[in-house]
């Protein structure tokens, strides 16, 4: 138990680093971003797994099977620890997660919204954008529909 200033005032907390609920979502996470160039395609052709054809997301495989258990390491854990779940303690013993409230302002959205057009936009690394979008968009019509 520690004591940390949280909207103002100093409360009891406890942190919570790993749960099952956290890990949970960082396998599902994972296995989407392997599996995403199939998910697009099942809505692309209706579901349709009798025409599904793996081998149209082969690269992306090739590609994404070793990289995504290095992120997991390297970034999943590192987030882990970063920014650990916050938990109040009332006066009767429970526990009640605490989140911090987070304010989206239009200067943001806008930031964000240069940086997207940027890549797509600015020369020398627009390429390498557009060209993974055209990539993904292909191994997505390949997987859904054959070669």
């Amino acid at each position: 138990m520690f004591l940390r200033k949280l909207d103002g005032k100093v409360q009891p907390v406890v942190y919570l680093f790993r749960s099952p609920k956290r890990m949970m979502g960082i396998a599902l996470l994972s296995f989407a971003v392997i599996f995403l160039p199939a998910i697009v395609a099942l809505f692309l052709n209706g579901f349709d797994f009798a025409r599904l054809s793996l081998g149209g997301s082969a690269v992306w495989f090739c590609i994404m099977v070793p990289v995504v258990p290095i992120y997991f390491v390297v970034f999943g854990m590192a987030r882990l620890y970063d920014a650990p779940w916050i938990y109040t303690l009332a006066e009767d013993g429970g526990k009640k997660r605490y989140r911090k409230k987070i304010e989206i302002t239009w200067k943001k959205v806008v930031d964000g919204l240069a940086v997207v057009l940027v890549l797509l936009i600015k020369p020398p690394l627009c390429l390498a954008v557009w060209f993974g979008i055209a990539s993904f968009c292909t191994m997505c019509y390949l997987t859904a529909f054959g070669f």
